[in-house]
């Protein structure tokens, strides 16, 4: 039963239909589900028109940053609060339940809600890892926050951030491994591009903010200016989040990305190099 104090949920899609049945039953709760197409040729949309919360769109794909703002300036959500989610990911119960709650629905303040995601490898959650300690900004006023960014975009908002205490579930791996290597190689393509053309601009200021988001940019700023960032990626993840203790998968997990963040430096070394 859908409840009378609701949250909209927007999606981007394109050639989605392993996941997106999953995503759309994990927020049938929700009154307003909107998904924004990138001209899918497989089965996404004729399965998002099976769900009577679910109304959709399609436009060009540009960048993931440019197709997100679209969305939440030009498409017209029912309730003030969006959930922003990809088409790999669900919403747990326990949010669900918090979204919903009394409380949070009483809350007049904030603008923006940060949370973090469960990442699962062959339906196994990997907890040791620092991918958990990222919190990422999700829950927002659509006309208040705008994203910027190719990949891995952020978000820019003037007001107040506040945390949420539910995660969502991530699943990168649901198309398989080949898919994931060749998501990331394009993704590394344009972090280094990005990289190149902006930098990392160290902002002391965030070193003392008590928004997590922003202190993870910090952070992040330091650790992409670092020489073998790659190297103490895998280091920290090993032997200080013991990311062994999730087993194989574990291991695995960590090398991929070692290998994604080693991408990323070789294209930015050697851009340009064809001999």
């Amino acid at each position: 039963m859908l409840r009378e104090n609701n949250i909209s949920v927007f999606i981007i899609t394109y050639n989605e239909e392993i996941d997106i049945q999953q995503c759309l039953d994990s927020v049938q709760w929700s009154n307003d589900v909107i998904i924004l197409d990138s001209f899918s040729t497989d089965k996404t949309l004729s399965i998002a028109h099976t769900f009577k919360n679910v109304h959709t769109f399609q436009k060009k794909f540009e960048n993931y940053s440019n197709q997100r703002n679209h969305g939440l300036k030009n498409l017209k959500f029912k309730n003030p609060w969006v959930l922003i989610l990809d088409a790999d990911e669900t919403c747990s119960n326990e949010l669900k339940e918090e979204l919903l709650s009394k409380e949070f629905q009483s809350n007049k303040e904030a603008i923006v809600y940060s949370l973090r995601r469960k990442t699962f490898f062959a339906n196994k959650w990997l907890k040791h890892n620092s991918m958990y300690n990222v919190w990422i900004d999700r829950l927002v006023k659509p006309q208040e926050v705008s994203f910027y960014g190719k990949v891995h975009e952020k978000l820019h908002y003037d007001g107040v951030s506040k945390k949420l205490s539910s995660d969502i579930n991530h699943y990168p791996f649901s198309k398989g491994l080949d898919h994931w290597i060749a998501r990331r190689n394009r993704f590394s393509s344009l972090s280094a591009e990005e990289e190149l053309k902006y930098g990392y601009k160290i902002e002391i200021k965030n070193a003392y903010s008590t928004n997590p988001v922003k202190f993870r940019q910090f952070l992040n700023a330091i650790y992409r200016k670092m020489p073998f960032r790659w190297m103490i990626f895998f280091i920290y993840n090993f032997f200080i989040k013991f990311s062994f203790l999730d087993g194989r998968r574990g291991i695995y997990y960590v090398l991929l990305e070692s290998y994604y963040e080693f991408l990323i430096v070789s294209k930015i070394k050697y851009k340009g190099y064809t001999q």
